[in-house]
């Protein structure tokens, strides 16, 4: 529903990203690895959203703003998006490839 849909991001805690896309589902990476610690899908009532995933007791988290809170973990905080940092690179090399070209 829509409340999932304000929810889609990559968040980070401490050493944990989590996934949460726009199909419903999440994933719970460790930063330093990229090992998967838990993924399946997830679903937002009011102020919590809650992890669901097979064979593991449910992760309630609970929102502030656009935080996520856990009480035994560092609180989820939203990442800015990857590609506006991919695109500085890129900006710059065009940048750079026009000056050359304005020289000869």
């Amino acid at each position: 529903g829509s409340a999932e849909a304000e929810l889609v991001g990559l968040y980070a805690a401490g050493l944990r990203t989590l996934l949460l896309d726009a199909s419903g589902g999440f994933t719970i990476e460790d930063r330093c690895t990229g090992a998967v610690i838990a993924a399946g899908e997830y679903a937002a009532a009011g102020d919590r959203v809650t992890l669901r995933s097979r064979g593991a007791a449910p992760i309630v988290l609970g929102r502030d703003r656009e935080r996520l809170l856990h009480p035994d973990w560092a609180e989820f905080a939203p990442l800015a998006p990857e590609p506006s940092r991919r695109a500085e690179p890129e900006s710059e090399l065009i940048d750079d490839a026009g000056a050359v070209a304005g020289e000869e």
